[in-house]
């Protein structure tokens, strides 16, 4: 059914493209006030029908111009997007550029120290050596303290000897003196 409507109604409209009255023969038994009825509502159809054709015409063209703006517009905010995304990258690239470049000098700076700074391995060997020198002192510093020691003994013995020595050469002296004194001297 919908089918016979569809195809009634596209006969309805290609014939009112046409724009031409619809004829009945007298002899049909239609009253000419209804074909004159049908042949106005097909003149209306046939206006509306060229009314909204150039309707959808005038819509169309303006879509496309629409359509046409807003693409030149997305095309122009997404070159400008684009530019700018460029513009960010070579400023982060430039900044990071900028902070290896810190970074290398400091890596740089930090080789140089560790070339003059002595090496672990090496001050080990160094303080090694170095100790072994100390006890070397230290135990020749024991020996001469030792000798120091024996020959202060050595040296407070011959002192004291030499003491007695030139003590008892004094009362040999002093009695060989008095001696003589008393024997100088008559009694």
């Amino acid at each position: 059914m919908r089918l016979i409507l569809w195809t009634l109604l596209a006969l309805h409209i290609a014939l009112a493209a046409s724009a031409q009255p619809i004829s009945v023969p007298a002899t049909t038994g239609i009253d000419p006030t209804i074909l004159q009825i049908l042949n106005e509502r097909d003149r209306q159809y046939a206006q509306r029908f060229d009314a909204q054709e150039k309707g959808t015409a005038l819509a169309l063209t303006a879509q496309e111009k629409g359509t046409a703006l807003a693409l030149t517009a997305i095309k122009e905010f997404t070159t400008a997007a684009f530019v700018a995304a460029k513009e960010a990258v070579d400023k982060a690239q430039l900044a990071s550029e900028k902070r290896f470049d810190s970074v290398n000098e400091f890596r740089n700076t930090l080789k140089d120290q560790q070339a003059r700074f002595i090496d672990k391995s090496e001050v080990e060997i160094r303080v090694k050596a170095l100790n072994d020198k100390i006890d070397l002192l230290a135990s020749r510093a024991d020996s001469l303290t030792a000798r120091v020691d024996q020959s202060s003994g050595n040296y407070q013995g011959i002192v004291w000897i030499i003491g007695v020595l030139l003590l008892g050469a004094g009362v040999l002296i002093g009695g060989i003196g008095l001696f003589r004194r008393n024997a100088a001297v008559p009694r």
